[in-house]
């Protein structure tokens, strides 16, 4: 996502990783699933390390600025639209359908994979890293 910021000044570039932190024995299989797909696709999970490196190399910025943040996992019963549930959503979604692809998870248990994977993160405090830099057209 990028978003202007003002004519011909500054800019703003963020992503969330798809890599969930602090995760329990589901989480960490669906990280392993979710992973095996971006590789397929020659994507990283960890795309918050590379962006201040990115723009750097470009030439074309400077005063890069990287901030971090957490988007921790909600709880199920409060389920809402922020930036932590879609991710955990998108993460939950593509993490079971690999584990569909690849013959060791079935559709019909899709549902309550996505609870209890939802409930275990949420109870481990598990989060997602996301990324804003923020840089300076020269």
């Amino acid at each position: 996502c990028v978003r202007v910021l003002k004519p011909g000044g500054w800019f703003e570039l963020s992503d969330c990783d798809a890599h969930l932190y602090t995760k329990g024995q589901l989480g960490t299989i669906l990280n392993t699933y979710f992973a095996q797909q971006l590789k397929k696709r020659n994507f990283s999970a960890f795309v918050g390390n590379h962006l201040e490196f990115f723009l750097q190399n470009t030439g074309k910025v400077q005063k890069v600025q990287k901030k971090e943040q957490e988007l921790t996992v909600p709880n199920l019963n409060v389920f809402g639209n922020g930036m932590g549930d879609i991710a955990c959503k998108m993460f939950a979604q593509v993490g079971i359908n690999s584990g569909i692809e690849l013959g060791v998870l079935k559709e019909s248990d899709a549902e309550k994979i996505t609870v209890d994977f939802m409930r275990e993160a949420h109870e481990r405090r598990a989060y997602f890293k996301f990324f804003r830099v923020i840089a300076e057209k020269v």
